[in-house]
């Protein structure tokens, strides 16, 4: 039993770094949503207004413990670039696979499917 509970709280663990990790790469690689959602011509006071909306003011932490309690009550945030629900995004995609055969079988091509 011990076993089993250590085993789960290292996967607990390792699920969350591994997160955060991701959180934070994205963060410094995507630069600024606000700046891309209104372009290079906006100025600095709407760009920033635009943060204060989006919560993006905050800091890296605060912002991953708010995304981590959402993502455990369902809520996983919303697109910057499509501007809904991720979630919806989600089941529409979902949606999308289930109801089209072709999509279920992984196809995997190789030089010598090329050949004939």
């Amino acid at each position: 039993m011990r076993y089993a509970a250590r085993k789960l709280l290292t996967l607990l663990v390792t699920m969350v770094v591994v997160s955060f990790l991701t959180f934070a790469a994205f963060d410094l690689i995507s630069g600024d949503p606000a700046t891309t959602m209104l372009g290079t011509q906006a100025t600095p006071e709407t760009v920033a207004a635009l943060r204060a909306q989006l919560g993006l003011d905050a800091p890296l932490p605060v912002r991953y413990s708010q995304w981590l309690l959402g993502f455990f009550n369902g809520d996983l945030g919303m697109s910057f670039q499509y501007r809904l629900p991720v979630r919806e995004l989600l089941a529409g995609f979902m949606r999308a696979f289930v109801q089209r055969p072709e999509n279920r079988r992984l196809h995997i091509y190789t030089d010598c499917d090329k050949m004939d």
